[in-house]
């Protein structure tokens, strides 16, 4: 997600929240990250799944303050498989893998008239 974030927008600063959308079969969840004047910071987790295991019945949207408490809830909902020893390696990491989608709003050029 730092790469994410420091890749999108401008060099100089990050002035426009970003969305992330991450998929790994059958999870997906969105991601907001905040732009560098939000202060204190606040990180956005958006999941239509229920999780009871988490104490959570319904979809949710769950605040952070911080990135390393987003991303372990992250972890608990993308935790890796342990496929076993008869699981090819490559296999075991396309299993494991993940997509994310970063969501940007488009920045419109001024036109002179």
């Amino acid at each position: 997600f730092y790469q994410t974030r420091k890749r999108s927008g401008d060099p100089v600063g990050n002035d426009e929240w970003i969305a992330v959308l991450i998929t790994k079969t059958p999870e997906t969840v969105l991601v907001c990250l905040p732009a560098d004047s939000v202060s204190p910071p606040s990180y956005w987790l958006i999941d239509s799944h229920p999780r009871p295991q988490l104490g959570l019945d319904t979809s949710y949207a769950k605040l952070h303050s911080t990135m390393d408490t987003l991303l372990l809830s992250l972890q608990s909902i993308f935790p890796p498989t342990d496929l076993g020893p008869d699981v090819p390696e490559m296999m075991a990491m396309m299993y494991n893998s993940f997509d994310l989608y970063p969501l940007e709003r488009k920045k419109l050029a001024l036109r002179s008239e």
